[in-house]
């Protein structure tokens, strides 16, 4: 279904970056936002020991067809040549290191050598939106941890979310975090969106920042918080109509499609006025 006009769940003329691409979560997230008419700019790269993503690239086209046509953009993060990844077609980049840093200089880069890598990875998205979808502003970064931190996923972050503070000063990101309930890794997620929270704070930033995970929150928790009313019972809504459509749809419960269905929410009007939150799949949430 796709939302259009007043709806509150209408997100068109928004763009949302969404990390890890490939993943079925990733996946599952990305159709939830182009369903409600948001431009979404799907990221990969590679995983330590992964050098290929033509795979990848295959599996997200395929994946994100029927949810939401040209409104969806793939770019695998690699440090192959750029020639090669502009006829693979996937929009990559060549990341700058001391190594390829020369190599971009001797192929004319625009970079010349003198941004790093985060900057160089910035401009690569700016001119893929310009191209795409007429625009450069990014208001959603969907970060999805599954595994290790990669290098090019630090630089997103670090960069991605400079740029939302400096564009126009505010944004959503959300750290969604697939990790089993309590885990170390998944505190190592609140505690990494904890930090990015605060270091934005210190620079007077107003991009709100929540993390979303894929198991309930006891309701009574010593550390849940309660949103505005309006946007409380919005989310709750939010959820039951998730849950009556998918009981009427026939379709299991599917941890991928929760999550997916509360990073919607958090990107909508009203969502946005909830910040440093960790939301379970269940609505409720504690402080970050």
């Amino acid at each position: 279904m796709n939302f259009i006009g007043t709806h509150h769940l209408d997100l068109i003329q928004k763009t949302a970056i969404v990390t890890h691409i490939s993943s079925d979560l990733s996946v599952a997230t990305a159709r939830y936002l182009l369903n409600s008419n948001s431009n979404v700019l799907g990221l990969e790269g590679p995983s330590f020991g992964d050098k290929n993503g033509e795979e990848k690239e295959k599996k997200v086209h395929t994946s994100t067809r029927i949810g939401g046509g040209s409104n969806f953009q793939f770019m695998y993060l690699d440090s192959k040549d750029e020639e090669e990844n502009e006829r693979r077609g996937s929009g990559g980049f060549l990341p700058l290191t001391p190594e390829t840093s020369r190599e971009s200089q001797r192929s004319g880069d625009r970079t010349n050598g003198t941004k790093d890598c985060g900057q160089a990875i910035m401009e690569r998205i700016k001119d893929r939106m310009r191209v795409q979808y007429k625009r450069e502003d990014i208001e959603f970064l969907v970060l999805v941890r599954s595994g290790t931190e990669q290098p090019w996923e630090k630089d997103v972050k670090t960069d991605v979310a400079k740029y939302m503070r400096g564009c126009y000063g505010d944004g959503r990101i959300v750290f969604v975090s697939a990790f089993p309930p309590k885990s170390k890794e998944e505190e190592a997620v609140i505690a990494e969106a904890r930090a990015l929270r605060k270091e934005l704070e210190a620079k007077g930033s107003k991009v709100g920042i929540n993390v979303v995970v894929g198991h309930e929150i006891c309701s009574k928790s010593s550390n849940k918080i309660e949103f505005d009313p309006e946007v409380e019972q919005a989310l709750q809504d939010h959820i039951s109509a998730h849950e009556t459509a998918r009981i009427k749809g026939g379709y299991k419960v599917e941890k991928e499609r929760e999550i997916a269905n509360v990073v919607l929410f958090l990107c909508t009007q009203l969502g946005g006025r909830v910040s440093g939150a960790v939301v379970g799949v269940d609505g409720f949430s504690v402080g970050l």
